[in-house]
């Protein structure tokens, strides 16, 4: 299981699969075509650019 901080605002869990806003506790589940997209942009984050190209061969 990862947690990964998103601009300091937000929280991303890998294993729930859920967003939560730190500041409100708000959580949202998040589907799994959406799940893959942001787990892309998590893991290519030290990447200057993520081209829509790269994202769309990946999933």
């Amino acid at each position: 299981m990862t947690i990964y901080l998103i601009n300091s605002t937000h929280t991303y869990n890998d294993k729930t699969n859920e967003l939560k806003n730190i500041k409100t506790g708000k959580m949202i589940k998040i589907a799994a075509m959406r799940i893959k997209c942001l787990e892309y942009m998590l893991n290519h984050a030290q990447q200057e650019i993520i081209y829509k190209k790269q994202l769309t061969n990946e999933l």
